[in-house]
């Protein structure tokens, strides 16, 4: 019988900090997305004004009367339940999220984290993080915007739910299941922001692949 996780267990986990996660920077790269859509600058300086203005001690005043549709709502709600002082509050907040979107990617992660009690149960969960991210972006978007996915915000959550998931099935020793995720994300960004290729290097080895290997290494 797999025992439930210790308050303090929670804690740890609610606090974790994923690499390449900054709610508070993502959110504000959103707004100042959506304050300067439809604007057309006559020169570069004009810009740079705008930005400025957007990215200054008063930038809180200009973002108050953006329309957010629900699912950036219910991102913004879970960015604040990813820097919650206790596992109540982040659960809580995880599930505002999902009341707004049900596909909301990070707060169904995050829900993983805090209440999953075995390595299945959290394997489970976040393929359903995945599954919804997939979803939510669409096979259109995905096909189109493929060699470029971290510079697109809306794409973070769905991208750091695959890498979680493949951390996790590669610690389990699924390591065929792992290397097609890591695959993946550096098919859809060879930029590769979240540095799977130095986990799926390791893989390769462990696995005896020498040809996949050297191929990653040349890449």
């Amino acid at each position: 019988m797999t025992k439930k996780p210790t308050k303090s267990t929670s804690r740890k986990i609610a606090s974790k900090k994923t690499p390449g996660r900054k709610p508070s920077t993502e959110s504000t790269m959103r707004n100042i997305q959506k304050a300067l859509e439809g604007k057309n600058f006559g020169t570069l300086e004009d810009l740079n004004k705008a930005l400025a203005r957007l990215s200054g001690p008063r930038s809180l005043n200009a973002f108050e009367n953006l329309e957010l549709t629900p699912k950036e709502k219910a991102q913004d709600i879970v960015f604040d339940a990813m820097e919650a002082d206790t596992p109540a509050q982040a659960r809580k907040l995880a599930k505002r999220a999902l009341a707004l979107d049900p596909d909301c990617v990070d707060a169904i992660t995050l829900l993983t984290q805090l209440d999953a009690r075995s390595p299945r149960e959290a394997i489970e969960g976040l393929q359903k993080a995945v599954e919804a991210g997939e979803r939510s972006l669409g096979a259109d978007f995905i096909r189109e915007n493929k060699g470029h996915f971290w510079l697109i915000l809306e794409t973070r959550p769905w991208m750091r739910a695959m890498g979680e998931l493949a951390d996790l099935l590669r610690s389990q020793e699924k390591f065929d299941d792992a290397i097609r995720i890591y695959e993946r994300m550096l098919d859809l960004n060879p930029n590769d922001n979240q540095g799977v290729r130095d986990p799926l290097l390791g893989l390769y080895l462990t696995i005896g692949d020498q040809p996949a290997a050297a191929k990653l290494i040349k890449k």
